[in-house]
């Protein structure tokens, strides 16, 4: 499943080894760090695990994709 967002901040205990890969089209590079926090959430809303420190997902298995789109004002243009 891919999260197309703000990016992914994989040191969230939420997230922990939920990220199969990262893809940064903001920066071009393979590491989407999410400087805004929305993605992050966003990510903990589909997978985050159920024995994590916050939330459970809605699909605690899955494993992410995420795609950093937005800026770290959480601005995301077309081109």
């Amino acid at each position: 499943m891919a999260v197309v967002d703000t990016g992914c901040d994989t040191s969230s205990p939420d997230l922990t080894g939920q990220v199969e890969a990262q893809r940064d089209l903001i920066d071009g590079d393979d590491t989407a760090q999410d400087d805004h926090g929305h993605g992050t959430a966003m990510a903990a809303l589909i997978a985050a695990r159920s024995d994590a420190a916050g939330v459970v997902g809605v699909a605690p298995g899955v494993r992410l994709l995420c795609a950093r789109v937005a800026d770290t004002l959480g601005v995301a243009t077309l081109d």
